[in-house]
């Protein structure tokens, strides 16, 4: 719009038409291409591996001081030459450790003036699957901009997904001593070191490492650590019934990732090269797991976890989409099905560990209410087994209180609740008699003034005997529902005697 601040332009253009490519195999000799020696870029060339390709084009008239030419290796050792002098490299002879699988990255060339019109040279040594991708012109840092504007979702994906997992391990620690969160830890380790292996696959790989051996590292690292972190999760979930089975995998992968480790410092065996092992035994766990999850089936402990053996299978289908996707379009972006299968994943381990936490607190909230009853009984028949002539009173006050509860409930409001706490209010109503006499309590005939007076002497002895437990008794009714939550200060000062006076008078 007019008034408004320009940003400038991030415009490209691109050199992909009119490249002549020469190939020469590892032994030297030149390979004729049927499709003819003209191409377009990017292109997948059906050549075998270790061929050397020599691409050659014409630069354009505009060229200007400022701007960049790109190109994108994959896994190739590559230079390249403007009017016959190299200006730019990327070779396995020239980093420090001389990997010779070299990880992906963007070759960048300083354009002149005197750059336009002349010819330029790209020299691939192939060390993988064939891929040439396309050449980028653009004005200083701009040739960066398609490669963000294609990539960023990818690298979004990976950090906010590094993101999640570090917020589900804290979640983990601060609700460990309250539910069962073991599942959960693993689980967002395993979604951090996917979100880690992501990033270090992304395109943009090299504006995160600032050396391209390191994104090699933290990827193979983090591959090698999914299947076992996996493992852990999915053992935890099933209560480690088959802890044996998932501990031998756990093992295997730890022993092959130091294998390979040692291997690739020694300049044995490089990385990229084991990683068939790594694939291997990642398979083996995936196996492990499946066949565990169809044998919980079989017995129906599966009910225990419903949920996150629903999440298992969609997170392993997305897994399949994604390698699927790598091997049909090798130009796929990594990280995306793969992240939301993980995200689906944690969001089932959560909803099954919410069902379960309040499963398990329904259950305790039933035994303890169960214990309180037995407690309230048990006071209750100890006073009644005192007094020979009043023996069962407490049961009979208790029974005919919730009798008499049920017949005026829909009257006075009362719920099932209400009913059972005015029957168990009745049962301990005679309390105090445990501080009686058992000469006064079970003597044959007559009382006289002064043990009558002592008799009576038990109402105040039970609300005496309550108010010295008040604090332990009140907070162990409250907690096991007996008493309503809702009871006010001036409710538990009050006695246990006076607290029923006051409900039946409700």
């Amino acid at each position: 719009m007019s008034g408004e601040a320009s940003i400038g332009s991030f415009d490209v253009s691109d050199l992909n038409d009119g490249w002549h490519i020469s190939a020469w195999s590892a032994d030297g000799d030149e390979i004729s291409l049927e499709e003819g020696d003209e191409i377009r870029l990017p292109c997948r060339p059906d050549l075998p591996l270790g061929t050397d390709m020599l691409l050659t084009n014409t630069l354009p008239e505009g060229i200007k001081d400022g701007m960049q030419l790109s190109f994108c290796t994959a896994m190739e050792d590559v230079e390249i030459s403007i009017a016959g002098k190299l200006r730019s490299s990327y070779i396995s002879e020239e980093l420090p450790n001389k990997d010779y699988y070299l990880p992906s990255a963007y070759v960048v060339v300083e354009l002149h003036d005197d750059d336009a019109g002349q010819e330029i040279e790209i020299h691939v040594k192939n060390k993988s699957t064939p891929v040439l991708n396309g050449v980028t012109l653009g004005y200083g840092a701009n040739v960066w901009s398609p490669v963000l504007h294609h990539y960023l979702i990818q690298v979004f994906f990976a950090v906010d997904t590094i993101i999640l997992g570090c917020l589900t391990a804290i979640l983990c620690f601060l609700i460990r001593k309250k539910v069962e969160s073991r599942p959960i830890l693993f689980l967002g380790l395993l979604i951090m070191v996917v979100g880690i292996w992501v990033l270090s696959e992304s395109n943009l790989r090299q504006l995160v490492f600032h050396r391209p051996s390191l994104s090699t590292y933290f990827s193979f690292l983090s591959l090698e650590s999914m299947a076992a972190l996996a493992c852990m999760y999915f053992d935890r979930v099933q209560k480690k019934r088959y802890h044996l089975t998932y501990l031998i995998v756990e093992s295997c992968i730890l022993g092959q990732l130091l294998v390979n480790l040692s291997l690739h410092f020694c300049r044995i065996v490089n990385l990229y090269e084991s990683l068939v092992f790594s694939h291997f035994w990642s398979g083996v766990a995936i196996i492990a797991a499946l066949t565990c999850l169809f044998r919980d089936m079989k017995s129906h402990k599966i009910e225990e976890y419903r949920m996150v053996a629903i999440g298992f299978l969609l997170f392993m289908a997305m897994c399949l989409i994604e390698l699927v996707q790598f091997y049909l379009n090798r130009f796929h972006q990594f990280g995306f099905y793969i992240t939301l299968g993980l995200i689906v994943l944690l969001a089932a381990t959560i909803v099954q560990t919410v069902t379960d936490e309040l499963k398990a607190m329904r259950r305790r909230e039933r035994e303890q209410k169960e214990m309180a009853l037995n407690a309230i009984e048990t006071i209750s028949n100890t006073v009644d087994a005192r007094d020979k002539y009043t023996g069962g009173h407490s049961a009979r006050v208790g029974k005919y209180s919730g009798i008499l509860a049920e017949a005026v409930a829909d009257e006075y409001g009362f719920t099932k609740e209400d009913v059972d706490r005015i029957r168990y209010i009745g049962l301990v109503h005679d309390i105090g008699k445990v501080g009686i006499p058992d000469a006064i309590l079970n003597k044959p005939g007559k009382l006289n003034d002064e043990e009558f007076a002592l008799m009576k002497q038990h109402a105040v002895i039970g609300y005496e005997l309550l108010g010295t437990l008040k604090t332990v008794w009140m907070a162990f009714l409250m907690e096991f529902g007996i008493i309503m939550r809702d009871t006010t200060e001036r409710d538990t000062r009050m006695g246990l005697q006076e607290r029923r006076y006051h409900l039946l008078q409700e």
